[in-house]
């Protein structure tokens, strides 16, 4: 079987506490108005694309605690496959959102995802370091978590050569860049880094990405009201693919990427919010932006 998109990657269960006054001082106990229970991590990402209507998979390890069958029942509600060895626990975050911005803490345990797994895939999804592992003829798009942008290995942006695209928050570019702002972070990391793109996503500012040596394109943020900032950047990376895989250039994979977050963040829960492609598509027109082909 040839997946349109998989996903490498620890998924969470995320437990998110909204409506929270403030965020809890040591010692002290805080009321949420809301527990939100969702599909986190890796999970987001293939959740959002399946909902796009691509054939989603996860590759990991597939955990047997209570949150692992609270997972793999989430995620085969959305059609998505979870593919990988049995493993004792899953990966959980709890999650205190405040005006839109959150506190974490996470449990991850450890398990080594067995590459043999990785399924025939159109687009292969993962962090920088995995990007290797991709299955023969995917499309690579590389992502990083907060331990590779803050102490990248030696030879990280390197080991990315051919790779479709690298996808990173602006903190993440930063970071890796060593440089002032965006704009300096996406010229850098493509002298870098031989990828056919780098994308970074700003938040409230939008995006800006650069293709070779071609100048930065930068796309303008979506207003959006703003419940829970959880996964957003993981439902852009998911549109951005689906609009790649549909033939679309640079600025219109962006924008339509910008406007996927935007719908997403104002839900609770980072799989939550995730558009289904009606309804994307049906925002979209109304903005006149280009939709992938088939």
């Amino acid at each position: 079987m040839t997946y349109d998109v998989v996903v490498a990657g620890p998924p969470f269960l995320d437990l998110g506490f909204l409506g929270l006054p403030r965020l809890p001082r040591l010692g002290e106990e805080v009321h949420a108005a809301e527990l939100a229970l969702g599909a986190g991590g890796a999970a987001i990402t293939a959740v959002a694309a399946s909902r796009l209507g691509l054939r989603s998979a996860v590759a990991w390890p597939v955990g047997l605690d209570p949150a692992g069958r609270w997972l793999a029942a989430a995620l085969e509600a959305e059609g998505v496959d979870w593919i990988g060895p049995d493993a004792a626990a899953t990966s959980v975050t709890a999650i205190m959102a405040l005006d839109g911005d959150r506190a974490m803490v996470t449990h991850r345990p450890p398990c080594a995802p067995d590459a043999s797994a990785v399924p025939s895939a159109r687009a292969f999804v993962t962090v920088m370091s995995r990007a290797a592992a991709a299955p023969p003829g995917a499309r690579v798009y590389a992502m990083a978590d907060f331990a590779e942008s803050e102490r990248p290995a030696p030879g990280t942006l390197a080991a990315l050569a051919g790779a479709r695209a690298l996808v990173l928050n602006e903190g993440e570019a930063l970071r890796l860049a060593g440089a002032p702002d965006a704009a300096a972070a996406v010229v850098w990391l493509a002298a870098q880094a031989d990828v056919g793109a780098v994308v970074v996503t700003r938040g409230a500012r939008g995006a800006i990405a650069v293709e070779g040596r071609r100048r930065p394109v930068v796309v303008p943020a979506v207003v959006a009201e703003l419940v829970d900032a959880t996964g957003a950047g993981d439902v852009f990376a998911a549109t951005y693919v689906w609009a790649d895989l549909g033939g679309l250039g640079l600025a219109e994979r962006l924008a339509l990427g910008v406007l996927a977050a935007a719908l997403a963040v104002a839900a609770p829960s980072g799989a939550g919010g995730a558009p289904h492609r009606a309804e994307l598509e049906r925002h979209a027109r109304a903005r006149r932006l280009a939709l992938p082909r088939g």
